[in-house]
């Protein structure tokens, strides 16, 4: 059973302690600022909109013997939760001679601690990443962290390369079960689509 009467005691006292740190300067007496989207932010709206891509993924990237595949997948990319993140949806095309077709999903923004972008990313094969950039050198933006691919402790680098306002090129490499170099997973050529969010 509650005791009302020891919570009204202890809510007394907690006022009371609040009001005397207050007069003390223990508790600021304006109100937090809250954060804001950071400015570093414009930097990746060359990405945002959706996207229409034709990937190639060379042979033996999928285990020794695999065929070279070609697929067509899109991405959309747009500013979310009050603007703090770009969140990023992925989907590849499922045909014949691409059987293994990836959906991922999840934000993209920029960490105002550790200075540097940060990608968050889940999979449909039960894989995740988080990758980190320091920014564009140029045209072109690097991205590197680890996770979990196809059930593997891996290291993964991403690079965007923009080719003008309306196409990029996203190349994709890992590298996982000990492996000392990283393997080439393919590239995709993107061109913007006209359903901009």
């Amino acid at each position: 059973m509650i005791d009302w009467n020891r919570c009204s005691f202890f809510a007394a006292v907690l006022a009371v302690s609040f009001s005397a740190a207050a007069q003390d300067g223990g508790v600021p007496q304006t109100p937090i600022e809250l954060p804001k989207p950071p400015p570093e932010l414009e930097q990746l709206k060359p990405l945002e909109g959706s996207w229409s891509c034709k990937g190639t993924v060379p042979a033996g990237a999928m285990g020794p013997g695999s065929p070279e595949q070609s697929y067509r997948s899109t991405m959309k990319m747009k500013k979310s939760l009050d603007g703090f993140w770009y969140m990023t949806d992925y989907e590849e095309k499922k045909t014949k001679t691409h059987p293994v077709a990836v959906k991922a999903h999840g934000p993209l923004g920029f960490d105002p601690v550790a200075r540097k972008f940060i990608l968050l990313s889940v999979d449909s094969m039960g894989g995740y990443v988080t990758e980190t950039s320091a920014g564009w050198e140029g045209d072109k933006l690097v991205i590197t962290g680890e996770g979990v691919v196809m059930g593997q402790k891996s290291t993964l680098r991403d690079t965007v390369t923009l080719k003008g306002k309306n196409e990029l090129v996203w190349a994709s490499d890992l590298k996982s079960g000990g492996a000392a170099d990283f393997t080439s997973m393919g590239e995709q050529h993107c061109k913007r689509r006209e359903d901009r969010p």
